[in-house]
């Protein structure tokens, strides 16, 4: 899946990174899993966040405990 949107928010968890992008039709959660606590993804390292930019995340579509979120595999600031 491929997604064009917003960034609007950026939460650093212990094994994870999560990415809030509003793409027009609403806000979702994209998720960048790392291999070791407080790393950076791999997906991420070519990726500086700024805020209220647009980005291309490609990603899985993922449903845990009912709730849908993207798991990404490689983002990309769009110009």
């Amino acid at each position: 899946m491929v997604v064009y949107g917003l960034v609007i928010n950026k939460e650093q968890e212990p094994m994870r990174t999560l990415l809030e992008i509003n793409d027009g039709t609403g806000s979702f959660k994209v998720i960048f899993y790392q291999k070791a606590e407080h790393e950076d993804p791999k997906a991420l390292k070519n990726y500086e966040y700024k805020p209220q930019t647009w980005v291309r995340v490609m990603g899985t579509v993922r449903v845990f405990k009912e709730t849908t979120a993207i798991v990404g595999n490689t983002i990309f600031q769009v110009i």
